[in-house]
């Protein structure tokens, strides 16, 4: 009996390797429930070539052509490293024994549906990839032209600072002294006088209250209202010796320090001229350099976008030859045996009582 059960148990497993095997996802697709298969193998990991087959089968019936293809092209390049014994039994249903032709038409009618959907999504990727070119070929001109534009604004805006340098240097002239041994008209001594008056008065009681942002300077430039402390400046973009800094941290990267209070105050004159700039100018410049920054930002992000397009083109050229890899498998001229009970009879010869041998009989006399 023992002998028995384990030649039952060896014949099983000789017949599972050569079908598919019984699973819940086979018994939901067989009995149509298409959507629990896809539910139970979709997000299954490192699916094999049997399931792949299933879920393909499920999407196709439910009309998710493509992802039809994806999951039987992932079934096709798994099969192909099978053993031959474990090739194509995915198309086999458990517990059913098929003759060799019966498993030949399976593969057949697989062929058929796959090589229908692969023409269909091959044209479709083709399409894709065409217009992606295009696409992504259109953004890289326009990241060019960008870049060009953004180019040709550094260009003004190094033009606009040399002119804001040139009119700083002339607001800095200060009057010209006459060497000493010199006679100095009257006029002009009084004239002296009256301005540091001038000075003195205005250093008192014209530099405004701290709420104020800044006041008014002579020759259209503008002071902040800062103290003339070591404190880092914070009221703003500032210039210094000609170069414009934006920002404190561009300040430090170029010197390694911070720009103080005390610096901007030392950078006017006793009569209130300076650094200070046209807050017009400040302005002007402030706005091309934003507009130069976005120019390359865009153009910087056309050049992102046109590299996932071209990466897209790449996924599709790879999924095209993938897929052609996978219509080959079919060509392989497989013979299938017929299962056991299908297999011919054997020919019995005759036993010897039954041959027909040639009897002679003699007339009686």
């Amino acid at each position: 009996m023992k002998q028995i059960l384990i030649l039952f148990a060896i014949c099983a497993f000789s017949i599972n390797i050569l079908a598919g095997t019984v699973s819940p996802a086979r018994t939901a697709l067989d009995s149509g429930d298409n959507q629990k298969t896809i539910d139970l193998l979709a997000d299954a990991n490192m699916k094999s070539a049997e399931e792949n087959y299933l879920l393909g089968k499920a999407y196709y019936n439910v009309g998710d052509k493509e992802a039809a293809i994806r999951a039987w092209n992932e079934c096709l390049q798994i099969n192909k490293d099978l053993s031959k014994k474990q090739k194509w039994t995915f198309l086999f249903p458990p517990n059913k024994k098929l003759k060799g032709s019966q498993k030949s038409k399976l593969k057949a009618d697989f062929e058929d549906d796959f090589k229908t959907l692969k023409a269909a999504f091959k044209r479709s990727l083709t399409n894709s990839s065409k217009v992606a070119k295009n696409e992504a070929v259109r953004k890289k001109i326009d990241a060019k032209t960008l870049t060009k534009k953004a180019n040709a604004k550094t260009e003004a805006i190094k033009s606009k600072q040399r002119v804001a340098d040139r009119q700083a240097r002339k607001n800095n002239k200060r009057p010209v002294v006459r060497r000493s041994g010199m006679p100095v008209p009257t006029w002009v001594v009084i004239l002296i006088v009256l301005i540091i008056i001038a000075v003195i008065l205005y250093a008192i009681f014209g530099r405004g209250s701290d709420d104020e942002e800044f006041v008014e300077a002579p020759f259209g430039s503008h002071r902040y209202s800062v103290g003339r402390d070591d404190d880092m400046f914070l009221a703003g973009a500032f210039w210094f010796k000609g170069n414009y800094y934006h920002t404190q941290d561009d300040y430090y990267r170029r010197h390694g320090s911070y720009y103080s209070n005390s610096m901007y105050m030392d950078n006017y004159d006793q009569y209130g001229c300076g650094q200070g700039r046209d807050t017009a100018m400040d302005n002007e410049i402030m706005e091309d350099i934003d507009q130069r920054e976005d120019m390359r930002n865009e153009a910087a992000d056309l050049e992102g976008e046109a590299d996932h397009l071209e990466q897209d083109m790449a996924e599709n050229d790879e999924l095209i030859d993938e897929l052609d890899d996978s219509a080959d498998a079919f060509d392989d001229e497989e013979e299938f045996e017929d299962d056991e009970e299908f297999e011919d009879d054997e020919e019995f010869e005759d036993d010897e009582e039954f041959e027909d041998d040639e009897a002679e009989f003699a007339d009686d006399e």
